[in-house]
Parts: C-alpha cells; sequence; structure tokens
C-alpha cells in the first residue's frame, strides 16, 4: 500500500495534494444550493458537504470556503438568509456541475445551466424543478472553522421528494431519485442501494467470528459443520499425548524426481535431434542430386558420381572419377 506521513502530505504537489485529500472522504452526496442576492437574482451552488445535524428540530449544515475570494453564496445568505437544497440527479448532473464556475453576481445561473427556477409561496429563495428531492431551510447559524471555511447550519422549513422514492417508514430510496455521487472533485458515481439492516441492538448481535480468535483449544475436535464433537469418530488419536502427526519433508524426494525426470526429458531431446539432424542431411543430399543435371534414371541401390564443374554446375554420373 501506499503510505503518506504528515511530512510526505506537506510536500506533495499542490494539485495531487488537492485530490488525494479530497478523496479521502469516498463517496459524497451531490447537492445545489439555492440563494437570492438582495435585487433578486437567483443563485446556484454546487456542494458535496452536505450533513445531518439533527430531525428534532430538523436541521444540516454545509460548508463554505474560505472568503478570501468571491463567495456569492456566502453574501447572498447575508442578505436572505434563507436558501434551498436540491439533490443533483444523473439527468442534469452536467449543468450542476458547471454551477461551479465563478459566474458573475448578476448572472442568472439557472438560465446559464438550462435549469428552471421554481417557487414556494413567499420563500425568497428559488427550488431546481428538476430535483425530485428539494426543501428550503433557514440559517441559523455559522461558525468559522479552524481553516477558515464557514460552517452554515440550517433548520429544514419545507420538503418535497417524488413519491415513488419514499417508503411507508419515511425512509427516502436515493437510486429511485436517480441521484449521484462525488468522489475528490469531480469523479461522479451512479448510486445503487445494497442491503437493509435491522437497527443495531447489543442483544441482537450476530455470531460474528473473528478468523484471529479461537473458540476453543487446539486438541478439541469439533464440526462446525454437524455442530456436535467428533473426537471418537476420528482415525486418529487426538488427546495431548498422542503422537505427532508430523508432515514428511517432500524437498529431498522433490529432488530426485526432478533430476530423473530431466535425466528422461534431455535423452529424449539428444534422440530427437539426433534423428532431425540425419533426416536433414539426407533431405539436403536429395535437394543437391535433384537440382543437378542428369540425362539417365537412376536406379534405387545403385553407385552414381556428382561433379561440380568450373563454372559451379553440377551433373550426376555412371563413370567414377578413375
Amino acid at each position: 500500500m501506499k503510505s503518506f506521513s504528515l511530512e510526505d502530505i506537506a510536500q506533495l504537489d499542490k494539485t495531487y495534494r488537492l485530490k488525494l485529500i479530497n478523496s479521502l472522504t469516498g463517496y459524497k452526496s451531490v447537492h445545489l444550493i439555492g440563494t437570492s442576492n438582495k435585487a433578486g437574482m437567483p443563485n446556484l451552488s454546487l456542494i458535496s458537504s452536505l450533513v445531518h445535524i439533527g430531525s428534532n428540530p430538523a436541521q444540516v449544515a454545509f460548508i463554505l470556503r474560505p472568503l478570501s475570494a468571491k463567495r456569492d453564496t456566502y453574501h447572498n445568505l447575508h442578505d436572505h438568509p434563507y436558501f434551498t437544497v436540491n439533490v443533483v440527479q444523473e439527468n442534469f448532473l452536467k449543468q450542476a456541475h458547471f454551477a461551479s464556475a465563478k459566474f458573475d453576481a448578476d448572472v442568472n445561473e439557472f438560465e446559464e445551466l438550462g435549469l428552471s427556477e421554481q417557487y414556494w409561496n413567499e420563500f425568497p429563495c428559488p427550488f431546481v424543478a428538476e430535483a425530485k428531492l428539494r426543501y428550503s431551510c433557514k440559517v441559523i447559524d455559522e461558525k468559522i472553522l479552524p481553516n477558515e471555511t464557514i460552517l452554515i447550519i440550517g433548520s429544514i422549513q419545507y420538503v418535497e421528494v417524488a413519491d415513488d422514492a419514499l417508503l411507508e417508514d419515511g425512509s427516502i430510496m436515493f437510486p429511485k431519485l436517480g441521484t449521484v455521487a462525488v468522489t475528490g472533485l469531480n469523479h461522479y458515481h451512479r448510486v445503487t442501494h445494497l442491503m437493509e439492516l435491522p437497527y443495531a441492538r447489543v442483544n441482537e448481535v450476530p455470531p460474528f467470528k473473528n478468523p484471529n480468535s479461537k473458540q476453543r483449544p487446539d486438541n478439541v475436535v469439533f464440526d462446525v459443520n454437524e455442530n456436535r464433537y467428533t473426537t471418537a469418530l476420528k482415525k486418529y488419536t487426538t488427546n495431548l499425548g498422542a503422537p505427532a502427526i508430523v508432515h514428511q519433508d517432500m524437498n529431498h524426494w522433490k529432488n530426485v524426481g526432478t533430476t530423473k525426470v530431466n535425466h528422461h526429458l534431455k535423452t529424449q531431446f539428444e534422440n530427437i535431434k539426433s534423428k532431425y539432424e540425419t533426416v536433414l542431411e539426407l533431405y539436403q543430399w536429395n535437394e543437391l542430386i535433384y537440382q543437378s543435371k542428369f540425362e539417365f534414371e537412376p536406379i534405387t541401390g545403385e553407385i552414381y558420381h556428382l561433379y561440380e564443374k568450373e563454372d559451379n554446375t553440377r551433373f550426376l554420373s555412371q563413370i567414377a572419377p578413375h
């Protein structure tokens, strides 16, 4: 595994460190925060820091970056201490992603991003009409964190959720909404439902087994599949005084066997090689003879003589050199 000490992290390239640290928290929900300024100009901000604070009273919070740069959302919250939370879905993910661009304060980001404004009663901030889960909040507190980011805490005022995603017990099935999650800064993922587990109570904890712990001593023979002790059924003794069952050292046998097999294979290889060389030599002589000139039909078993002229041409003859 790759490891990073505190000193290593401090010395990382700025972009690399930014992506690494932002990825550590894993999957995060993605939302659009809707606000308005004094002139009524709507604004959208993409966040992945929304957290649950409590259910009674119903409260949520999110983090804004330091005010060292232009933060329209923060200034709008001081104009109107209200905001909407709109869940981001796959069908408008690209538009939502570009809400993080630094638009001028007098730009209607809904129009720029191709999203629709929707208002509820006299609430001053717009909802995203395309969002299947949206709710409005009133700012009740803000806290400056040690790194100068700002925690905005809101009290939930109004909620809207698609019928098919709301279960009878009040739970919301986010896969039904088509929502997405984000890791790091810009890696988006689809959301799927894995399982539902019961409320955790101590007396209902299943008998999970730690592979590193022993429930019984080594000399106790217990068959977990049959859920019974099986000492009497074994063909060998299991008490502490019984002869130890020792595995034979197979290395010597393996070494001897390897030597024998290698010798056998080498012998076969040498035989095959010898036969190959003999056939190759016959093939080469055959080619040499049949490419030479002769005007008679050679008879198998008779002796003939192959000559080469000064011009390197060859001919076959029945006449011996002498």
